[in-house]
């Protein structure tokens, strides 16, 4: 799924797209370098919900033949995973 991709230091917005996600975090592939330990705000629709401002931190990151980075977030704000674990939950039913 698409997301916008907001970093750190008032550094230009990016695009990217997510691939897996769970409750804990998520995986991104992009354009946009972040690198290991910087943190991000993403902005995305799951379902019905529009997410946004979701706080994370990248916990690896490697970069693809093709020249994406595949970055795996951890989303680091306890109230932000509780509504995206109600969120996956609702629509795995």
């Amino acid at each position: 799924m698409p997301a916008g991709i907001r970093p750190p230091h008032g550094a230009p917005p990016a695009w990217g797209r997510l691939s897996r996600m769970d409750p804990s975090g998520c995986e991104l592939i992009t354009r946009f370098e972040l690198k290991e330990g910087s943190g991000a705000a993403l902005d995305f629709d799951l379902g019905d919900e529009v997410f946004t401002e979701i706080m994370t931190r990248v916990r690896s990151r490697r970069r693809d033949a093709e020249g994406y980075f595949i970055c795996r977030l951890a989303f680091t704000d306890a109230l932000q995973r509780q509504n995206l674990f109600l969120t996956l939950s609702r629509l795995k039913r």
